[in-house]
């Protein structure tokens, strides 16, 4: 993955959250999720990937969130198909 100058050059940095929020929504309504996750998982993870300086850790802090968003739906990342983080994250 390749990270291009400052997040004001790179909008997709200021909007990965807003990312997994719809992503949430449209997997949610039926939408395969795997696939969605394996076609955007790269702009879903990159303000973790930023901060953490890690693909492997960015991509469970990014499920976790996830999982996170799910809750109140009753879905679960394994019930979407998803892959579990190999770490999860408390939440404060």
């Amino acid at each position: 993955m390749r990270i291009l100058g400052s997040t004001q050059n790179n909008p997709i940095i200021l909007y990965a959250g807003q990312l997994r929020f719809l992503f949430v929504k449209i997997v949610v309504e039926g939408f395969p999720a795997l696939s969605l996750w394996e076609s955007f998982k790269d702009h879903l993870i990159l303000d973790h990937v930023i901060h953490l300086h890690n693909t492997s850790l960015a991509t469970d802090a990014t499920l976790n969130d996830i999982q996170h968003l799910l809750h109140d739906s009753g879905k679960t990342l394994q019930s979407l198909g998803l892959p579990e983080p190999t770490c999860r994250l408390t939440r404060a």
